[in-house]
């Protein structure tokens, strides 16, 4: 812009030019109504004039003709105002140029001005939704299979394991309510507690919570799924965990999800890792003290493969101990089955369980080679060669910890990865485990020596397996000089226990096999009731994979010196449904079950709270028969007949409402809880097969008092 442009100078010559052209337009408006000469003769005699003409004609020819010198005092002639006029008008014209100069110099900057602010709000929402692109952009390229990790997830259920020729079974049933919590955001369901978390790993951190309604104590796992390339691996953990059902295997209760993270709710260990316990004893553990870790460790890995499951990342970090060291004794749990995945059909496997083996194996994403899953010291030399996982790969790992446990060392010459991995690599791991092994021996007693020896055998075909790691003499020793079953139980208790939960409704089966997932951990209050369940249990599961066989019942029975129930007796547990045995025995949720009587009749009614919440799909307050199929996979009709079962049972009874609709209130859910069989008295103890009794009576009441098993009774 030039000076002439700049807002002042504008001012100043507009103002000025109007002046000028006010004059110059009074001057027009006289010569348009006097004329020229009437101007001169107007102004001659008012003695403004200078030098007049004479006669008539000199006014005119003195107007004509008088000189241009200084107009004070003068008549102005009509040229000199034309002049004047003339350049008032090109001033006023000049003045109106610089004016609109100016103006449009303005709208030109504010032009500019409102462009460069459009431009960049454009160029910001431009950059923003660039930003959105590249951010959704990149979390599809970090995340590329959270839907697909997701579906299995939200899902997948357990119908498929849940059945037999008879109908649902109790314990697979009660899986299906392993699910994920879509109710409640974890922070509503949990409180946290504060201070250091239990555990950090490579892709989360374990805290301690308590669960807001019942008032339980958890472990709630929560992982980061952008730190995990895999995310199918999460779907295989979840999966495996929820078919799990052994007393040493950590229990899944719920788990939440988001797209950024994964909690798993487990039951809390309050003890220390294994590792620690050998870190605190450099030369390794006692014998006698190891003997029982290493019973647990390999029953808990037999379960696993009978659920057709490879846990691939066995070592002292994943084994917990339940309590504390000076508390209730050493009892193990085993965690972490994020590397976890099928293991290969065997005749046993495949003849016993091969819907197991088939919903496993069906898992999007599930691997079939070794990769480079677990921990590089705890792997088989034959996985470093790329052979297919198998189970030997599990019976290795254990092999490493028990030398662990007996001498505090690894059984090799380095506890390096690098160097570990070079051993293989050059095949002189063989010759560096024979030389630890020929040490142990001097150290070790022979049945010990040789149980590592055979664990540790480089060739998988001649490494012993874990069934017979169970039943080698050293392990055997440790099992046989275990607590007796009946300073748990008494012969009588187990009999009289299965057989009231025989005779109770289906609902109240599924309820009390549904308290026991809750309970089963629980070291204080109610959970105190199962404590004699669990440690029974362990003791009658002689083959130690988690279940107890009729065979293995029928032995306790013959032991107990009290009597012996009749062969049709241990054929009814497997009848029915839900059944409380598995054509292989009776499961470990299922023998705890029946032994929580005492808590669902007189204990805190919160445990049913929680029982009926879990039950109760809707969320309605009401317990239908399309909330039982929901949440169990039963078909409608199965459901229909255990809402019917159970408004029977109230009405005779005496309950509340049993025939107002197909449904259950929580009141009428109480009631029936607090509604057991009594069995009629017979004799104190029964030396021979029991006769057969009365039809069992059905009574509300406060306690559970069982009397003299009754002769050979009827199932539902």
């Amino acid at each position: 812009m030039s000076w002439l442009a700049s807002p002042p100078n504008v001012a100043k010559a507009v103002k000025s030019a109007s002046k000028k052209a006010d004059g110059a337009a009074a001057a027009r408006r006289i010569l348009a109504h006097r004329g020229t000469w009437t101007v001169g003769v107007g102004l001659a005699r008012r003695g403004t004039l200078g030098h007049c003409g004479a006669a008539s004609n000199g006014g005119a020819r003195g107007i004509v003709g008088g000189s241009a010198g200084p107009t004070q005092g003068r008549l102005l002639l009509p040229s000199q105002w034309m002049v004047r006029e003339a350049r008032a008008r090109l001033a006023l014209q000049g003045a109106q140029i610089v004016y609109k100069e100016a103006q449009v110099a303005a709208q030109v900057a504010a032009r500019r001005f409102y462009m460069r602010l459009i431009s960049q709000l454009c160029g910001v929402s431009v950059g923003m939704g660039i930003v959105c692109v590249a951010v959704s952009a990149l979390d599809r390229w970090t995340l590329p299979q959270v839907s697909e990790a997701r579906l299995p997830l939200a899902g997948a259920d357990c119908a498929s394991l849940t059945r037999t020729s008879s109908g649902p079974l109790l314990d697979l049933l009660t899986r299906n309510l392993v699910r994920k919590n879509s109710r409640l955001a974890i922070e509503e369901a949990y409180t946290f507690a504060s201070g250091a978390p239990l555990g950090v790993g490579s892709f989360g951190v374990v805290q301690r919570a308590t669960h807001n309604r019942t008032g339980l104590e958890r472990a709630v796992k929560k992982i980061d799924k952008q730190g995990i390339a895999d995310l199918t691996m999460l779907s295989r953990e979840v999966e495996a965990l929820r078919v799990m059902d052994h007393p040493n295997i950590c229990r899944l209760i719920e788990y939440f999800e988001t797209d950024r993270h994964l909690w798993l709710v487990m039951e809390l260990c309050r003890g220390e890792e294994l590792c620690d316990r050998v870190l605190s004893l450099p030369r390794g553990l006692p014998e006698a003290e190891a003997a029982p870790l290493m019973a647990q460790m390999l029953r808990a890995t037999l379960h696993c493969h009978g659920r057709a499951v490879l846990h691939r990342d066995l070592k002292p970090e994943n084994f917990l101990f339940k309590d504390a060291a000076s508390s209730r004794g050493d009892e193990l749990k085993l965690v972490d089955f994020g590397f976890c995945m099928p293991a290969p059909a065997t005749s046993s496997s495949s003849s016993s369980s091969p819907s197991k083996a088939s919903f496993f194996a069906n898992l999007p994403g599930y691997p079939t080679s070794a990769g480079s899953a677990g921990t590089l010291l705890y792997r088989s030399p034959e996985s470093f060669k790329g052979a297919a996982p198998s189970r030997c790969d599990d019976a290795w790992s254990l092999g490493v910890i028990f030398h662990i446990l007996l001498t505090g060392q690894f059984p090799f010459s380095t506890n390096d990865d690098n160097c570990f991995q070079e051993l293989c690599n050059r095949g002189k791991l063989q010759k560096d485990v024979e030389a630890h092994l020929q040490s142990l021996s001097l150290s070790a007693s022979s049945s010990a020596a040789d149980l590592v020896a055979r664990l540790l055998a480089i060739d998988p075909a001649k490494r012993i397996s874990i069934e017979a790691a169970l039943r080698h003499p050293f392990i055997a020793e440790a099992l046989g000089s275990s607590v007796a079953v009946d300073q748990w139980l008494e012969a009588e208790q187990v009999y009289s226990r299965c057989e009231s939960f025989l005779r109770s409704p289906r609902l109240r089966r599924i309820a009390a096999a549904t308290a026991a997932r809750l309970l089963i951990d629980d070291t204080s209050g109610n959970g105190r009731h199962a404590d004699s369940a669990r440690a029974a249990f362990s003791a009658l599961d002689k083959r130690g994979e988690g279940r107890i066989a009729p065979s293995d019942l029928r032995d306790f029975f013959i032991a107990s010196g009290s009597f012996v129930p009749p062969h049709s007796w241990f054929a009814s547990l497997a009848s029915g449904w839900p059944a409380l045995a598995e054509p292989q025995g009776i499961g470990y949720t299922a023998f705890v079950a029946t032994t929580l009587d005492d808590v669902l009749v007189s204990g805190d009614d919160r445990l049913s709270r929680s029982v009926f919440d879990m039950l109760d799909a809707g969320q309605d307050g009401a317990l239908s028969a399309k909330d039982l199929q929901l949440r169990l996979g039963l078909s409608i009709h199965e459901a229909d007949v255990v809402v019917s079962e159970a408004l029977g049972q109230l009405g005779n009874a005496g309950g509340v409402g049993a025939a107002r609709k197909q449904e259950l209130t929580f009141q009428d859910f109480l009631s029936l809880m607090r509604t057991v069989p009594t069995l009629p008295a017979q004799n104190a103890r029964l030396k021979e097969t029991p006769t057969p009794a009365a039809t069992t009576r059905y009574t509300s009441t406060g306690s559970i008092r069982f009397s003299t098993p009754p002769a050979q009774l009827g199932v539902c």
